[in-house]
């Protein structure tokens, strides 16, 4: 290669390496202005998605109408309702019928027609001077297997077609006896009286109540499935009569035994007030959902008007953020309001108004501001992500 070549040649390398340094060098400088502007960029991206979320004139009437409806359900549906003496609990349930101890000497064995005029034999706490059951008027409710919500159903059932008491003991055991009707003395304080009652009369064994009640069933298919349909019967009127009560039922799940079932219960935490936390929670729920659904109803009502094509109805994910920040600022208010209430109340001592205590609204506001904030992050990325793609692609 003569030297003139070579010479062009090495030109030409030089002048393409200066045509890509330059090139290069321009696209290097693009890029620092660029991510020199990136964090402009992110905040006016940040502050774009806050203006399309924020809370627009028409969301305060759902806010409003959410907040309203919680008060509203807070102080006339879900509140702690007044407990009730034993009689008053019996008579609002039963009315006006009389119960009376008229039981056979049969083993194992309640007739279909005691059943219905008997009272449940888990209900006493009198027997005989050589047992020691270990029951009480006292803790009676603890101790027999009759009042658990949803054991009862089994063995509450059982004893009342068999005449027998199941008491728990300790954590797993549980021991039954026979219950019969036998003449009670009683020294009052001016006289002394006796009458016909429920007595706690001898040993029992649980297996054998279950294995007479299939028996009796299989013998006799109709008399066994009426008794059997009678004494369930029997076990939920009187659940529903003892769970308002001044002492009302262990919560199910929390009973180990019947001494926990008794420190639960001093503190609160016994079927009625859990099953009314429950109840405000439900609601609670069901405000936010139909507040929810209405929303969302109507911004697609306004879409509908003024679209032209069926993808222009579709709920985003701005809308969403600014139902769920009306659900927020809604469950805050009425979560607010409440606990303002019952401040007061304990300040003045007015203990009628404590009863309005919406703690299962409070753990729901908890956790639709805990949702939210989730649900809002997840959205705020997604538009980020977005956004910083378009920044991209105009590089």
């Amino acid at each position: 290669m003569e030297l003139d070549d070579l010479i062009s040649q090495l030109d030409s390398f030089e002048s393409e390496f200066v045509s890509e340094l330059e090139k290069n060098t321009s696209d290097i400088e693009k890029l620092e202005k660029s991510v020199s502007n990136f964090r402009n960029e992110l905040d006016d991206i940040d502050e774009r998605f806050d203006n399309l979320t924020k809370l627009q004139k028409d969301d305060y009437i759902f806010i409003v109408f959410c907040a309203a409806l919680q008060a509203y359900r807070q102080y006339f549906i879900t509140d702690f309702k007044p407990r009730l003496t034993d009689t008053q609990a019996a008579r609002e349930v039963k009315e006006d019928v009389k119960e009376v101890s008229s039981r056979n000497k049969r083993r194992y064995y309640c007739s279909l027609s005691n059943i219905i005029t008997n009272p449940v034999p888990f209900d006493t706490s009198d027997h005989s001077e050589h047992l020691s059951p270990g029951v009480s008027g006292k803790n009676h409710r603890w101790k027999c297997l009759g009042h658990y919500p949803i054991l009862g159903y089994v063995f509450g059932t059982a004893n009342i077609m068999t005449s027998t008491v199941s008491v728990k003991s300790g954590l797993a055991g549980i021991d039954t006896y026979h219950v019969s009707t036998e003449t009670i003395f009683r020294n009052g304080s001016k006289r002394s009286f006796s009458y016909d009652g429920d007595v706690i009369s001898a040993k029992a064994h649980t297996d054998k109540m279950f294995d007479n009640i299939y028996s009796r069933i299989k013998r006799n298919p109709s008399e066994g499935m009426s008794a059997l349909i009678a004494s369930l019967a029997k076990e939920h009127e009187h659940l529903r009569s003892d769970e308002k009560s001044t002492q009302s039922l262990p919560f199910p799940g929390l009973s180990f035994t019947p001494e926990v079932s008794e420190e639960l219960h001093n503190f609160g935490l016994d079927f009625i007030n859990i099953k009314t936390i429950s109840k405000q929670a439900g609601y609670s729920i069901i405000v936010n959902l139909i507040t929810q659904i209405l929303y969302l109803a109507y911004q697609m009502g306004k879409k509908l008007r003024n679209s032209h094509d069926i993808k222009d109805i579709a709920i985003d994910g701005t809308i969403k953020t600014r139902c769920s920040k009306i659900l927020n600022v809604a469950n805050v208010i009425a979560t607010s309001t409440n606990l303002s209430a019952i401040v007061a109340a304990v300040l003045t001592g007015n203990l009628d108004l404590i009863r309005k205590f919406d703690i299962g609204g409070d753990i729901v506001t908890i956790a639709q501001l805990s949702n939210s904030a989730n649900f809002i992050n997840e959205v705020k990325k997604e538009y980020i992500i977005q956004e910083i793609s378009k920044f991209n692609s105009n590089l």
